[in-house]
């Protein structure tokens, strides 16, 4: 009868990337029966059972084996090798394969070790020799193969690999304790203080309870808040002392990798790990019997236990320091790791320039194998070099081949807290894994957890290696020089894609570079800061140019990547890799970036130190570049956009604080370049007692003169009227009372005036030059900003107002109150509410989304034009995460009328709802559509995760502004884009740990990746220092350009996204477009459509440019039944032309449908007959 398996452990199938079947078949059984060919000859009795034990764990290793000898009395029984057993290996095994044991058995002694189910089934026996041949001859099913013992592969690290700027400002990085490193080695000895025992009591065992309980703290029941303890995950997957206590290591191959890895430097700081605040789950699978094994099938029975549990233990890589001479079913456990989103980081080997390599998994594609260097950063004479395709991937700290090359200082095992000198590419490979870690800290303090999957390992593993620094030399075979290695040109055999430099990764993922400045680093090429790389903030269909200008006595080479190349490309070709110049002269590289990717730009010292200026700038598509503006305080209100008379062109209007006079308010006009239009800022002065800031402005036409007038309210009581020359007038209303942002409101008549609601509900109308007109008492205070459209079929348009205590009024332009108005909708309100014909009636559809803080629920309200419920009335929306809204966006309009229809949608800050550690916040939009369904989706680019049972996730500070909402993606319509700040804290028992904050563009249409969906605009994290108000709004230039324009505090970036964009509709704006109207505009202004030209003729258009007098023709087509619409840029009908006879042009005198002159600036006039259509662009000079 068969002993109970060790371990069992059932799993779901899981893709893989390398088939260990498939190994086994050209390696190991060429005779393809199955079975190994060695055992075959030992059966046919051409080889001895000793020929199979030496070849399972040949005497030169376990002789050479560093940690053969112990402590007397330390030593577990031996319980298989003595007895003169070998171990045996079967990969999918099935019903003769049990057979055969079961005859095995009968013949002689077998024991079944592990029995596993995690990637297909694997099972490991040991026999003697008649039960071995019993098992053969009985002819199992499967892949029968001999077990083998594998080869371990074993200050100053981290400063070479870039951990101390880390952990110093701006970043802040190190401390995080949320997560851990499985270690799959000889265990780890937590009497170490660095690894554990915070009492100093140095307790181990005595056998056989060795290890002490009080060193560790098992995370399976809750995560330990108490960062004393080290290691939080223990699994022993072989017979040594089972009785133990907590983890141990009487080898010290495991706490010397625990040590590198996140050795908390407790005992002596100099001797930190890479991740010194992390965690550890070690899982040891070194086995003793007479000597020290590490068996393939121990190892597997290894992979199966950490993938089993890697959720529980929160396991993001593992490593793994063993290589073997034959795959022996580890490719299949690398690729199961990999799908469950585990990265195996694996060393190189010992073994110097082996034609044989480093074996497996070392070899594997899926893996991430390391080679070591010395202190001169130079390749290690013994470490492995690669003999497949793209390996090793990096190089990272391991000591030289001799002494005075440098060791790694480790702890020991024995005696308790002490340190040694090693080397080997274990610990190489422990240096990687412990910036893995740093790295995941890095996203997790920006609110980013990567899906686990083989898409976040193939992320991570490109970045650390895309971002490696050149190495130049290698030790020579004996160790005792160097030797210069061939100039840097990407990947090769011996250095793999360069030395580790953990900085530059995060700087990779956390560090933008926009087209509005550059920036200026130092570089030193072998020293302290040989790598910068910064993210690329980009947009599909621009054509850009990136540059790296180093000063003289600087050579850099310079790298544009997408990590998504190098998944199925290990030698990087797709890169693009310049080093075209030499010392003191740029390298630089054009760019043009697909659609839901996301790029960054490396920049490597070759030789001499200095600083190099990083740039990145559009390139030949457009006139108008980024450029960034430093406002004179920061932002009180959204922006917006007005057409000015006597200026070419849109400007954008931004109200601001003075920093040098908290008196001042400032409202600051300039153009699309940045530049001041003459005669702005213009600085305003109220009373010293002012409470508050500038509004969101208006921009409308209101005299009928060329050019926009400005219109602005403060909320310390004053509505301001500006001419586009900066001259004002300015009326007082009651001092202190916080107004709305203004909005315009136009009658059948043509009449316009601007409306005005104060806190208590006083609305208040003006006309042209700032003539009062009417005002009335609402009843209700707390007003949100109104929105104005089409309700009725009286011509007029109407303002709606929604107050905080869930009252709606509309009102016409006179102030009367609509029949079926006001509506109670019995909720509190937080957002305005916005206008969209959801039902195609040619009447805006009022959508009111009701939340307010703390509420759990948020309720679509959609009232038609008489107050009567629309499509979708009352349906709940839920928010990200399902659970319950913490912030939510004013809302947009999104999509295009006809296929796909439009939506009303919030963005928004949700919970999932749950408590202490399954807490989870996650951003997302939701809204109602067309037919009044109700759409939701969390986004890829941000998740707060919970640490323990006793966390309380904590808002800190949040800016959420107005989404933008364009076209993004040809034929969808608007899709929203938002901006965000948010800062957050885990509140455990009433202290903090590990905060986090983020600012983000988040663009989820059509990203794909969590790291494609965000553009950061800092480098968020703790030490991050962005904050204050945001705002956000696109402009489209006379030549067609779409423009993106944000204000971070007081800092204002205009950037072109898009080029010259299709005529559908856009939300352009805080409240949709100039006059703040709140309406996303009736499908009757245009169709929101891409224009299908008719091929062979055009719209002729002379003169154009002009002053007015346009005369229209059609190229070569009658214009019986056609007509001819002009709009301006925002999508907004200006006036439609007729022409005088059969056979004559249409003309356009410049004035709108009403004749009024309409503003300077390009319009867009189509001509529609039938079904065919076509356009030009008109350009109107004054």
């Amino acid at each position: 009868m068969l002993p109970a398996a060790a371990g069992s452990f059932a799993a779901s199938p899981t893709p893989v990337f390398s088939d260990s079947a498939d190994a086994f078949d050209r390696r190991l059984d060429l005779d393809g029966n199955g079975i190994e060919d060695l055992l075959d000859r030992w059966l046919a009795g051409e080889v001895v059972f000793a020929d199979l034990r030496a070849v399972a764990a040949p005497p030169a290793k376990t002789g050479d084996d560093p940690g053969s000898a112990f402590p007397a009395g330390k030593t577990p029984a031996g319980t298989v090798w003595s007895r003169g057993m070998v171990r045996l290996v079967c990969l999918g095994g099935a019903g003769s394969w049990q057979a055969a044991v079961t005859a095995g058995a009968a013949a002689g002694s077998v024991r079944l070790i592990h029995d596993l189910q995690a990637w297909g089934r694997v099972q490991v026996l040991a026999a003697d020799e008649a039960g071995l041949a019993a098992i053969l001859r009985a002819g199992p099913d499967g892949r029968v193969f001999l077990d083998r013992n594998g080869t371990p592969a074993l200050d100053g690290g981290r400063a070479m690999v870039g951990v101390p700027a880390l952990e110093a400002e701006p970043w802040l990085l190190g401390d995080d304790w949320s997560a851990t490193v499985a270690i799959l080695d000889s265990g780890c000895d937590t009497a170490h203080g660095d690894l554990g025992d915070s009492q100093d009591d140095d307790t181990d065992g005595p056998p056989p309870v060795v290890g002490d309980q009080g060193d560790w703290y098992p995370a399976d029941s809750t995560w330990p808040l108490f960062l004393g303890f080290k290691v939080v995950g223990w699994r022993d997957v072989t017979d040594d002392f089972p009785l133990a206590a907590g983890p141990w290591d009487y080898h010290h191959h495991g706490t010397a990798l625990a040590s590198v890895v996140a050795g908390a430097g407790a005992v002596d700081p100099r001797y930190r790990g890479i991740a010194g605040s992390g965690r550890l789950t070690v899982v040891k699978f070194y086995d003793f019997d007479e000597v020290w094994h590490a068996w393939a099938g121990d190892f597997l029975a290894a992979c199966a236990w950490t993938l089993e549990n890697g959720g529980t233990y929160r396991i993001r890589s593992a490593l793994c320091a063993v290589n073997w001479p034959e795959d022996l079913g580890i490719g299949d456990a690398m690729s199961a790791l990999v799908a469950g989103g585990i990265l195996p980081v694996v060393a190189m080997g010992n073994q110097g320039d082996d034609p044989a390599g480093p074996g497996f998994p070392a070899s594997l594609p899926q893996v991430l194998s390391v080679g070591a260097v010395n202190d001169a950063r130079a390749v290690s004479a013994f470490s492995g070099r690669g003999n497949t395709e793209g390996k090793p991937d990096l190089v990272a700290p391991g000591g030289g081949l001799l002494q005075a090359q440098g060791r790694i200082t480790v702890a020991d095992n024995e005696p308790d807290d002490s340190y040694s000198g090693r080397k080997g590419t274990s610990l190489a490979a422990a240096h990687v894994a412990g910036a893995a870690f740093l790295m995941d800290e890095a996203l997790r303090r920006t609110g980013l957890s990567l899906a686990p999957g083989p898409e976040a390992v193939a992320l991570r593993k490109a970045v650390l290696r895309l971002t490696a620094a050149p190495v130049t030399h290698a030790e020579t075979p004996d160790g005792g020089g160097l030797v210069a290695l061939p100039a840097y040109a990407g990947h090769d055999r011996e250095r793999g894609w360069g030395l580790l430099r953990v900085d530059a990764a995060v700087q990779a993922l956390r560090e933008p570079l926009d087209s509005s400045r550059t920036q200026a680093v130092t570089l030193v090429a072998g020293g302290s800061s040989p790598v910068a790389a910064r993210r690329l903030a980009v947009q599909p269909g621009i054509r850009y140019l990136v540059e790296a200008s180093p000063a003289a006595g600087l050579d850099v080479s310079l790298e544009l990547v997408d990590p998504r190349w190098l998944q199925d490309d290990p030698l990087g070709l797709e890169i693009d890799l310049r080093d075209d110049n030499g010392s003191g002269v740029s390298e630089f590289a054009y760019l043009e970036p697909d659609a839901g990717g996301w790029m960054f730009m490396v920049v490597k010292a070759l030789s001499g130190s200095g600083q190099v200026v990083l740039s990145l700038h559009e390139a030949e598509s457009f006139s108008e570049q980024g450029v960034r503006v430093v406002l004179p305080g920061v932002l009180t209100g959204g922006p917006n956009q007005a057409r000015l008379a006597g200026t070419a062109g849109v400007s954008l209007l931004v109200p601001s604080r003075v920093t040098v006079d908290p008196v001042a308010r400032a409202l600051n006009v300039v153009d699309t370049g940045g530049l001041p239009r003459p005669n702005w800022p213009v600085f305003l002065f109220p009373h010293p007692s002012s409470q508050g800031g500038l509004t969101r402005p208006l921009a409308w036409d209101l005299d009928g003169l060329p050019g926009d007038e400005i219109v602005v309210s403060g909320d310390f009581g004053s509505v301001y009227f500006f001419a586009g020359n900066g001259s004002y007038q300015e009326f007082k209303l009651t001092f202190n009372r916080p107004l709305t942002s203004p909005v315009g409101i136009e009658d059948a008549q043509g009449t316009r005036r601007v409306v005005v609601v104060d806190n208590l509900g006083e609305v208040r109308t003006w006309t042209a030059g700032g003539t009062a007109d009417r005002m009335i008492a609402l009843g209700h205070g707390l007003p949100l900003d109104p929105a104005v459209g089409i309700l009725d079929g009286s011509g007029d348009e109407a303002v709606v107002i929604a107050c905080r205590d869930g009252t709606v009024a509309a009102l016409d332009p006179r102030l009367s109150p609509l029949d079926g108005w006001p509506v109670l909708l019995g909720r509190t309100l937080e957002v305005p509410p916005v206008l969209v014909d959801l039902d195609g009636d040619q009447r805006h559809e009022v959508v009111v989304f009701a939340w307010s803080s703390g509420a759990a629920g948020m309720v679509a309200r959609v009232l038609r034009g008489d107050g009567t419920p629309g499509p979708g009335d009352g349906s709940v929306v839920p928010p990200p995460g399902s659970g319950t809204w913490l912030a939510v966006s004013p809302p947009v309009v999104t999509g295009a009328y006809g296929a796909g229809g439009v939506r009303a949608e919030v963005a928004g800050l949700g919970s999932n709802g749950q408590a202490g550690a399954d807490q989870r916040w996650y951003l997302g939009q939701a809204g109602v559509g067309s037919q009044g369904e109700i759409s939701d989706r969390s986004w890829l680019g941000f998740e707060v995760p919970a640490i323990t049972t006793e966390s309380t996730l904590t808002l800190d500070e949040i800016h959420f502004p107005t989404p933008l909402a364009y076209d993004q993606q040809p034929g969808g319509g608007a899709e929203l884009a938002a901006l965000l700040h948010v800062r957050w804290q885990d509140l455990l028992y009433g202290f903090t740990t590990i905060p986090g904050a983020v600012t983000a563009w988040y663009h989820p249409a059509g990203a794909g990746t969590a790291l494609g969906e965000r553009q950061p605009l800092g480098r968020g994290g703790p030490g991050s220092t962005e904050s204050g108000p945001l705002g956000c709004l696109t402009a489209v230039t006379d030549d067609r350009v779409l423009m993106r324009i944000q204000i971070q505090g007081s800092n204002l970036t205009i950037q072109p996204v898009g080029a010259p964009v299709a005529e559908a509709l856009d939300w352009s704006g805080p409240r949709a477009d100039g006059r703040n109207s709140g309406a996303f505009p009736l499908p009757g202004d245009l169709s929101g459509q891409p224009l299908a030209v008719a091929a062979g003729t055009r719209l002729q258009v002379f003169p154009n440019p002009g002053s007015g007098a346009f005369s229209l023709a059609l190229d070569g087509v009658e214009t019986d039944g056609a007509e001819v619409s002009v709009y301006d840029l925002r999508g907004r009908l200006v006036t439609v032309l007729r022409p005088a006879g059969a056979g004559l042009p249409w003309r356009w005198d410049g004035n709108d449908a009403r004749g009024r002159p309409a503003a300077a600036g390009a319009y867009l006039a189509v001509a529609r007959q039938g079904q065919r259509v076509w356009n030009s662009r008109i350009l109107l000079t004054r």
